[in-house]
């Protein structure tokens, strides 16, 4: 965006229209660039932290099913063991065993609810995360908006004065 000045109609003070401009464009120009560089090195940021916490959050996840999983196999297993072992004498153990390992199996499950209460509550963590962050963007963009209006009715200002002073 470029901001013309226009003073008189001598070539001189064409000549000093065009050095305004010029530096008025090339402030703009810098400003323009910051703010662009600083917004996307913020969104890499977050992104990347996003994704490190939805791996873990995964990982974990994945984790406690295959512990699940192996509870179930081994419940399984000594369930199955103590069928083809099956005595009166021994019923009683055998039923005792048979209700820990599924006391094993259940907290596996209880295990892998909670994984996934801890994963909806980080999805909402980070939901909250990136409000905050295009909050604190948006405010930047305002500032910088009110930075860059500032430069400029202070530099247009300084550029009337030094061209009346030249007059």
């Amino acid at each position: 965006m470029t901001t013309s000045l226009v003073f008189g109609g001598s070539g001189v003070s064409n000549g000093l229209s065009n050095v305004a401009n010029t530096i008025l464009g090339a402030t703009y120009s810098a400003q323009e660039f910051a703010l662009e560089r600083a917004a996307r090195n913020a969104d890499l940021a977050f992104e990347h932290q996003s994704n490190q916490l939805k791996k873990e959050v995964e990982d974990g996840i994945e984790l406690i099913k295959a512990k699940s999983e192996e509870n179930k196999r081994a419940l399984s297993d000594e369930i199955n063991r103590k069928f083809h072992d099956f005595s009166p004498e021994g019923f009683e153990e055998a039923k005792a065993k048979a209700e820990e390992a599924l006391k094993k199996a259940v907290a596996g499950y209880n295990l892998a609810d909670e994984a996934k209460y801890i994963a909806k509550n980080s999805q909402i963590a980070l939901s909250t995360i990136a409000n905050k962050v295009n909050t604190q963007e948006d405010k930047l963009n305002n500032a910088v908006t009110d930075l860059k209006r500032s430069v400029k009715e202070e530099t247009d200002e300084s550029v009337r004065q030094r061209f009346e002073a030249f007059y």
